[in-house]
């Protein structure tokens, strides 16, 4: 039990990882308007910032730089992998806003599990499903189209759904829901400017961009205050982006889908069962297959023990459950 909870913590440290760089990144960013000292090309690789930028809206944060070609491996070395932002900045190709006939189009939000960090963008969860689903289903053109975004919660995911893929007029929503996902996106912020100042004196994020110990130091801070905490007053964050959710589902007739991540942690259970609650109050799709998380042995499925995202074989795994669960509802031709 307690080697299946270290994993399951493990695969959220990587997710909170992905925000701990993003934030570094963009305070490094404002530190080098206070200073002259310079980030140097290798520094700037490490920390993706090529690809992240600082959002002018003060809930998202940050946001995937639009027209970027980059490679990732900056928390640990991995085989490199592109990612390429198109110019909408979300990572997938180029779409027309307009809907062509014949053409089913799925939105899927999410965070770094949903964008695919540390895997080609054909191996995301979202390419295969939009794979499967053209080659098993005729008479349509299926696209799945990828809007996950880096360190994302659900709250900021709906806001980005709204500003990004309204405009596509999706026959589906997918959210990609990971537990860490209850977080506040001002908790990650307050912490890591709490624990860097005790640490080193300073808000310079590159002191701590390759140090693994305060990057847990950072993780066990939040884990323990989120868990220290009243399920129902961490899970009003969550229960308010599904309400603007629902509405847009019903402003823009679409249909709603929550698929859970395979990690535990943060008030797991409570979050698995007001997650079913929700979805049947609401007529979702929830899509938790458990029982194939644990047959397939998928937490263990993972790019590198410092890096947990999951790899183009989880991603399968996960794409065909997806396809299994929304078939009754997706169109044919």
């Amino acid at each position: 039990m307690k080697k299946s909870y270290t994993k399951s913590r493990n695969i959220l440290m990587a997710a909170n990882s992905i925000l701990l760089i993003a934030l570094i990144a963009l305070m490094i960013v404002q530190h080098q308007l206070e200073t002259p000292k310079k980030i140097t090309k290798n520094e700037e690789s490490k920390m993706g910032v090529h690809f992240i930028i600082s959002s002018n809206d003060s809930d998202l944060i940050s946001e995937l730089k639009p027209g970027t070609f980059d490679y990732y491996g900056f928390i640990t070395p991995l085989n490199k992998t592109t990612v390429i932002i198109n110019s909408e900045g979300f990572r997938d190709h180029e779409y027309p806003i307009e809907k062509k006939n014949g053409t089913y189009r799925i939105a899927v939000i999410g965070d770094s599990f949903t964008f695919g960090m540390g895997v080609e963008s054909e191996d995301s969860y979202p390419k295969k499903l939009e794979s499967i689903l053209n080659s098993r289903t005729a008479g349509m053109n299926y696209e799945v189209m990828n809007f996950g975004v880096i360190s994302y919660n659900t709250f900021q995911e709906v806001k980005f759904l709204k500003d990004k893929a309204l405009k596509y007029k999706p026959d589906i929503v997918i959210v990609g829901y990971l537990s860490n996902d209850i977080i506040d996106e001002k908790l990650y912020s307050r912490i890591l400017a709490e624990i860097m100042m005790e640490e080193y004196n300073t808000t310079d994020g590159s002191n701590i961009v390759n140090n693994i110990g305060v990057h847990r130091k950072i993780f066990d801070t939040i884990y323990s205050e989120i868990n220290s905490k009243p399920f129902n007053e961490t899970w009003v964050h969550v229960e308010n982006a599904f309400s603007e959710l629902d509405n847009l589902s019903k402003e823009n007739n679409f249909s709603v889908a929550v698929f859970m991540l395979p990690a535990d942690g943060y008030h797991f259970d409570e979050q698995v069962d007001m997650l079913n609650k929700t979805c049947a109050a609401r007529g979702w799709l929830f899509i938790y297959p458990k029982d194939t998380y644990s047959a397939k042995k998928i937490n263990s499925m993972i790019l590198d023990r410092y890096d947990t995202h999951a790899t183009p074989e989880a991603y399968s795994i996960m794409a065909e459950e997806i396809y299994e669960a929304i078939k009754p509802i997706v169109k044919s031709g």
